[in-house]
């Protein structure tokens, strides 16, 4: 288990028979009463719970606004029983300083929202959920600090709710259905920042933006590599340019299969600074059935894509295009950013798009020799 970064609050604790000790909380956590996990059921708002060191084998559910962490210095191992949430968390509610393994479900449910700081989950059915079917847009934000999840078939997932992801890692995802593999979901109205997160080495794709509902998503500093799939998707996105719902800063997407970034019938898309490089050719399912073609470009814009802008991104080494836009919609911008194809690969491509694309040295094939397309709607997780 990783240290956390953000240990800010350590406090003193009195083990049933075992001496002083001490809990790792998130920043800015106090306590009002201290418990052993076998009260964790009393426990009310501002209360701490203790995990003990070893591994549990039980679910826990977490009250209301309670705060259940790892002691000092040890870990804290919590694995599965059946197909119930390792841990569920309720609104207001914190897990700190846990590795959570060999989980048929779900590693973590958060309830409307939550705090995770320096927790690990692998082999689980889905990492993270943090989920909401009511109206949360009001409620205070989700906070996942430290949070790595590996060999799970979605790393993390957030249902219309709102949640900051700072310094988190999920990598190796990988599932045999459909709406698995994923690194990151973000659906149903969901608010998600990614801030200095890694998602990389996923089977199906790294992130995947669906927008109904209003979903926004904002990556800053993240580094979206080596997915077996594509790196960033978006689908069903309806921003402008002033009110984006995807945004980029300073990300490096590299090293991914068939599109580094890709969006099907969206709006509202700004990528500023960055890199979007080395994308692979892999096969990729066309709209007709049986029927894949090989695909590796740094961005696609698909099905009426529109209000997008790339300002002072690099463009370099993806085997196909480095920017394709095909049957686009109005706003597209490539502005003050660098393109660089290698041997055999093409630069700004735009096809079957009568509005003008503002990009440099564009080129458009003639009728019946576009690049072929796969634009398809990815199926959301389902729980």
């Amino acid at each position: 288990m990783r240290p956390a970064r953000q240990l800010a609050v350590i406090i003193g604790f009195l083990f049933a028979g075992c001496g002083p000790g001490a809990l790792e909380l998130p920043e800015g956590v106090t306590c009002n009463r201290h418990h052993t996990l076998d009260t964790l059921s009393s426990a009310a708002a501002g209360d701490c719970v203790a995990l003990p060191s070893g591994t549990s084998r039980q679910a826990l559910t977490v009250p209301a606004g309670v705060h259940l962490a790892a002691s000092a210095g040890s870990t804290t191992e919590l694995q599965a029983m059946g197909a119930m949430p390792v841990v569920t968390l309720g609104p207001g509610a914190s897990l700190s300083g846990v590795v959570i393994s060999q989980a048929a479900g779900i590693g973590v449910l958060i309830e409307r929202h939550a705090t995770l700081s320096n927790v690990t989950v692998s082999q689980a059915g889905t990492g993270v959920i943090a989920w909401c079917e009511d109206d949360c847009q009001t409620d205070p934000i989700s906070s996942l600090t430290d949070v790595e999840v590996t060999n799970s078939g979605v790393g993390l997932w957030v249902k219309g709710t709102r949640a900051i992801v700072n310094q988190g890692h999920f990598s190796q995802s990988q599932g045999t259905t459909l709406g698995s593999g994923y690194g990151v979901v973000a659906s149903h109205g969901a608010q998600l920042t990614l801030n200095g997160t890694n998602v990389e080495s996923n089977q199906e794709l790294g992130v995947l933006v669906d927008g109904a509902g209003g979903t926004r998503a904002t990556l800053s500093t993240a580094k979206v590599k080596n997915n077996l799939g594509r790196g960033i998707w978006a689908q069903g996105l309806g921003g402008t340019m002033a009110a984006p719902r995807l945004t980029l800063d300073g990300c490096d997407i590299e090293g991914n299969a068939i599109a580094g970034l890709g969006a099907r019938a969206s709006t509202g898309i700004r990528v500023t600074g960055g890199r979007i490089a080395t994308t692979r050719l892999a096969p990729a399912q066309t709209m007709t059935p049986g029927v894949t073609v090989m695909v590796g470009d740094g961005v696609g814009m698909f099905d009426s894509t529109g209000d997008v802008e790339l300002s002072a991104v690099t463009l370099e080494s993806n085997q196909r295009a480095q920017l394709l836009v095909d049957t686009g919609a109005a706003g597209v911008s490539l502005i003050q950013s660098t393109v660089t194809q290698g041997t055999g690969s093409a630069g700004v491509v735009v096809q079957r798009t009568t509005e003008t694309v503002n990009a440099p040295n564009i080129v458009t094939p003639m009728a019946g020799m576009e690049l072929p397309i796969s634009s398809p709607l990815l199926r959301v997780p389902v729980r």
